[in-house]
Formats: C-alpha cells, sequence, structure tokens
C-alpha cells in the first residue's frame, strides 16, 4: 500500500487538502500521511478513506490498529462463495485457501482478497489477532491468524457459517502454524448437503502435506491415535500395506498381522 502513495500524489487529480492530507480525484480516495510521507493518522482515525466505504489504519507506513479492525470495507454488491472440488472440499488457490475470485475493491487490497474482503486486523503490518478471526469475508467465512499465519488450536482456522451458499455445512479448514493440518479428520472439510450426500469426504493433510485414499486408516493409526503403530510419514510402510492387500478403507482398518509384519520390516 505504502509504494502507491507516491503515485497518487503525482498522478492527475489529485489536491492537496492540508498539511498532512490529500484527496485523489481518479482513484477517490483521501489520505492521510506523517511529516516523513508514510500514510498515518492519530486518534484511532483511518489514514486511507475510499469514497465507496473502505478504510484502512495505518501508522507510519505499515497496517497497524489496537483492539480493532485495521481494514474495514462496506459489503461487496456481488458475493463470490467458495464452491467444492471433485473431493469435496473447496476448490483452492496456490495457496491452498478457499478460492473467491471478484475484482478487487481497490489497488490498496491485499491482491489475495479479490475484492470480498470486509475485515482484517492488523498489528504492526503482520495480520494477526489473539481473540477471534483476525479476516472476515462477504460470504461469512472467516479466518484464524497469528503473527501472520493461519493458525488455530482447537478448531478450524477457516470457519464457514451454517448453512452456506445453499449448502448444510461450508468447507472447514484446519491450519497449524500456516499449515493445513489435522490428525482426526479431513483438514479440509467436504461441503454437505442433504439434497447431495456424494459430495466427497474432504481431504487429508498432515503438516502441509496431503495424504492420499489410505488416510482415512492412517488417522486411526498414527503416533496420537490409541492404535499408534504407524508413523504418519512411514510411507514405505503403508506402500507395502496397500501392495498387500491389507487395508480395508472401507471399514478403516489395517490387517494386524500383516501390520506386525511389515512394520518389522519398515520401522518408523
Amino acid at each position: 500500500m505504502q509504494e502507491f502513495v507516491e503515485l497518487w500524489r503525482r498522478m492527475p487529480g489529485c489536491e492537496r487538502l492540508d498539511d498532512s492530507s490529500w484527496y485523489q480525484g481518479s482513484l477517490e480516495v483521501t489520505f492521510w500521511c506523517d511529516e516523513d510521507g508514510f500514510l498515518h493518522r492519530d486518534s484511532d482515525l483511518p489514514a486511507v478513506v475510499h469514497d465507496d466505504g473502505l478504510q484502512e489504519w495505518h501508522r507510519h507506513g505499515v497496517l497497524h490498529r489496537d483492539g480493532a479492525p485495521a481494514l474495514v470495507a462496506p459489503m461487496p454488491s456481488r458475493i463470490a462463495y467458495a464452491t467444492p472440488n471433485d473431493n469435496g472440499a473447496a476448490n483452492a488457490g496456490d495457496d491452498m485457501r478457499a478460492v473467491r475470485r471478484l475484482r478487487p475493491r481497490s489497488w490498496s487490497m491485499p491482491a489475495t482478497a479479490h475484492g470480498q474482503l470486509v475485515e482484517a486486523w492488523y498489528t504492526d503490518g503482520v495480520l494477526t489477532r489473539e481473540d477471534g478471526p483476525a479476516m472476515t469475508w462477504a460470504d461469512g467465512a472467516q479466518e484464524f491468524w497469528v503473527d501472520g499465519r493461519l493458525h488455530r488450536d482447537g478448531g478450524p482456522a477457516v470457519q464457514y457459517p451454517q448453512p452456506y451458499g445453499g449448502y448444510d455445512e461450508g468447507p472447514d479448514e484446519y491450519w497449524v502454524q500456516g499449515r493445513l493440518h489435522r490428525t482426526d479428520g479431513p483438514a479440509r472439510t467436504a461441503f454437505r448437503s442433504s439434497k447431495d450426500p456424494a459430495l466427497g469426504h474432504g481431504e487429508y493433510f498432515f503438516d502441509g502435506r496431503r495424504a492420499g485414499a489410505h488416510w482415512p486408516v492412517l488417522r486411526h493409526h498414527c503416533a496420537d491415535s490409541p492404535r499408534g503403530h504407524i508413523s504418519p510419514d512411514n510411507a514405505d510402510l503403508w506402500d507395502a500395506l496397500e501392495a498387500a492387500g491389507a487395508i480395508d478403507h472401507k471399514h478403516e482398518t489395517v490387517d494386524p498381522d500383516a501390520l506386525a509384519v511389515m512394520a518389522r520390516l519398515y520401522p518408523n
């Protein structure tokens, strides 16, 4: 955002209002700067105000606000909802988060927001909040961020309202320290609908790595489960069990005799 300030001043249509504020008519934005030219405004007032209602709080050039969101935007005229992929989870972009692709509201919005972000909490330029969601989207989804990483203990870090976009349940996502991770179920859960029970089973991730079809079984046998015999990282053991036909995916069980033999051949 700060990198645009000098450009805004030089673009046609920029009017200086007083010693610290300008109005850029071409972009319909009013902004305030400190004596060094960094976006800044005191008294808990926004340093950037767009005519469409988007407001941003900056402290000496970085997004920052104490005890309240540093970015607040009105609801967009059109709301983009996440949609299910072949596994029933939300379609994702390069960062594996749900895709909500509509035109950005303004240049100052983060590129990943796609004009759908309505609230975001920043401290010293870092997306973070300890006592609740740091991001709220127009579709009602909330994201929990700590120190710039998606993270939540004991619940989904990306949480959808229920019902969601015509479905009974939305596709929650479990993140730990910035990585998709869950050992007791899918880290990217599936959409749920009474009208279409075959939407999928979601997607399983462990420490950011996507697991294959055997994960519904693996999650019952990994180190922190009551039947902890198999390390989630022991791919050789799982491949051997698969090849031997020892995994019953339907009932989520492993043949105990085959497990004992293969575990000796491929120890954790």
